[in-house]
């Protein structure tokens, strides 16, 4: 009996010992990614970075955003403002925006990929705006003006046209229509092509005048006498003295002011 104890205990020895051997060995954990591939991921703040895969393929690094680019969007900007061109068919546009590499929110690429506008482009509409002088002839605001009516798209169909200054900064705008179309474009395409148009739009009696001043002067008067003094709204840039006109007030040695006419 003695010896058929200590062999079967010498076997359950075996066997828990074979056990302990077996229990000492653990496989390699599965790869969570392969090496090398790269995946989007989240920015701190905003926007999308790039992370790769760790050689080892136990997971993704940190998210990598770009330098100097946290997926914020970018500054606009837009290199062909031309103050005496009033060029506002970029002025959101960032035309020399660059795409960055990473970082880049989808608005961004929008942003960056924005076309170069030229000088009066009628994209989103354009403006002709200028600092007028009291008692001072304006004559560098003339040449601008002429510019900026000269470079109106002949092919834009103008829906709306307004005038203001500090004086009405909400200005007055003329959005009727008319018989053969908007009324803001006959007014925006007359002062294009220089030749005399009358409206009543909204209440208000609009004109594009010619000859109120030296040559084929071009102006746009709402509301007031194209040559003479008076008050309501007036911008005739090229009359050749200081009756450049004025916004909401006097038409005649008026103080100084911006006036902005807008065409869209």
């Amino acid at each position: 009996m003695r010896l058929q104890f200590l062999a079967r205990a010498t076997i359950v020895t075996l066997v828990f010992a074979a056990a302990g051997a077996c229990g000492g060995t653990t496989a390699a954990p599965a790869p969570v990614c392969t090496a090398g591939v790269t995946q989007s991921c989240l920015c701190v703040g905003g926007g999308t970075g790039v992370q790769s895969c760790k050689d080892d393929g136990s997971g993704f690094a940190a998210c990598d955003c770009g330098a100097g680019d946290t997926g914020a969007s970018d500054t606009p900007v837009d290199s062909d403002v031309d103050a005496s061109l009033s060029d506002t068919g970029g002025s959101a546009l960032p035309d020399t925006e660059v795409a960055d590499s990473t970082g880049d929110t989808a608005a961004d690429v929008a942003m960056d990929s924005g076309p170069a506008d030229a000088p009066g482009d009628a994209g989103s509409g354009s403006t002709y705006s200028e600092a007028f002088t009291k008692g001072v002839t304006s004559t560098s605001q003339c040449t601008s003006w002429d510019t900026w009516r000269k470079s109106l798209s002949e092919t834009k169909v103008y829906t709306m046209i307004t005038v203001k200054g500090p004086a009405d900064p909400s200005g007055k705008s003329c959005t009727d229509m008319g018989v053969s179309g908007p009324k803001a474009d006959s007014l925006c395409q007359a002062l294009r092509t220089g030749v005399s148009v009358s409206h009543s739009c909204g209440g208000d009696t609009w004109q594009v005048n010619l000859y109120c001043g030296t040559g084929t002067a071009v102006g746009l008067i709402v509301n007031s006498p194209p040559c003479g003094c008076g008050t309501g709204y007036a911008v005739r840039p090229c009359i050749g003295s200081d009756n450049w006109g004025g916004i909401n007030g006097a038409t005649c040695a008026a103080e100084s002011q911006t006036m902005t006419v807008t065409c869209e």
